[in-house]
């Protein structure tokens, strides 16, 4: 066994109850997504260079950084890709894939973000005879909902298309009027900075699909249901009026953004449903995509509606409102209202 004493604990680990001192086991194993895992880094990458700690607080990734993060595989457009080796112990040179502190073996990276850092395994931190998972003190996954309260659904057709954005805006003026928001984000990868910002905004209460175990929504898309209905479920016991709640990444992919979207119970509960896109040809797709399930946006919103040209040409092309979250975030407050 290894004491170790981390520089970082990574915002992955928000749940987690760690012993006073970290043992680590150094043996080699096959890893599990979301063992809790004790890194090193040992070079330099490109630009994707900040570690997210517990709290939000993000630091300059530096050699010789002692990061407590998890083992976390990654499917992303704009991002590392990364896989879980077949087995890992200490000594072994991995990358860090994700700011909330996700470790995994790159096989893929968009160009602009440069090499991912390398780290190097200290070991896995144990509890007893047992290696720690962030899943062992999530909440629990539920197969239904109970008591929720109504959704402002926020989802868009990629990801960096407005989303959240407007959910601030919405959090922040809902707020102000008085209403007790509970924000939630139930897709996505790991990081908390989204989340945070909604708290930053009013929201009361904020969780994510992290608070219930998952790290990385493109796993089993009916594991991800039920974590997205356990937080639906604990952010409706509080004391709040509506859930803003925004589905991390796109339509299209790996993270069951359409999956849950389109859930019959979750749509249930939709009181107004906003898509943010970045052109009306995609805000076309979207209508189309929805359409298969029998749903219809109430809005469109993100860059494509940017001007007023890009919002007319939805309007007048595929037959749904468009207004922009940060320029018309009032009007559109004013809509959700309507039907609350």
């Amino acid at each position: 066994m290894v004491d170790f004493r981390p520089d970082v604990v990574a915002s992955t680990l928000k749940r987690v109850e760690l012993p006073e001192t970290i043992e680590l086991d150094t043996s080699s194993r096959k890893p599990v997504q979301g063992d809790i895992v004790a890194v090193e880094v040992v070079s330099k990458g490109g630009s994707y260079n900040k570690v997210e700690a517990v709290g939000g607080e993000t630091l300059e990734l530096k050699k010789g950084m002692k990061i407590l993060g998890v083992m976390c595989e990654r499917k992303a457009v704009k991002g590392f890709n990364g896989v879980l080796p077949e087995e890992v112990g200490g000594g072994d040179e991995l990358h860090f894939i994700g700011g909330g502190g996700a470790i995994a073996k790159c096989v893929s990276s968009f160009k602009e973000l440069g090499a991912p850092f390398k780290v190097r395994v200290e070991g896995f931190v144990k509890s007893g005879s047992s290696v720690l998972n962030v899943e062992d003190f999530s909440l629990e996954m539920n197969d239904v909902l109970n008591g929720c309260k109504p959704i402002v659904m926020v989802s868009g057709t990629r990801m960096d298309s407005g989303k959240t954005t407007l959910a601030v805006n919405l959090i922040s003026e809902l707020n102000s009027r008085g209403y007790s928001v509970g924000a939630v984000k139930l897709t996505g990868f790991t990081r908390q900075r989204d989340r945070l910002n909604m708290e930053r905004h009013g929201a009361k209460v904020s969780m994510d699909f992290v608070d219930a175990g998952i790290l990385s929504s493109t796993g089993d898309s009916e594991k991800v249901l039920k974590a997205g209905k356990g937080v639906l479920n604990e952010v409706s016991r509080k004391n709040i009026d509506i859930i803003v709640c925004e589905l991390g990444g796109g339509l299209i992919g790996f993270d069951n953004v359409y999956e849950v979207l389109t859930d019959e119970e979750i749509s249930d509960h939709i009181l107004y449903n906003i898509v943010t896109v970045m052109d009306p040809v995609a805000a076309y797709g979207a209508k189309n995509m929805l359409g298969k399930k029998g749903m219809v946006p109430d809005l469109f919103s993100g860059p494509a509606t940017d001007t007023t040209t890009g919002e007319e040409l939805i309007e007048e092309n595929i037959g749904v409102e468009a207004l922009n979250g940060r320029k018309k975030f009032l009007e559109i407050v004013e809509r959700v209202l309507e039907k609350l």
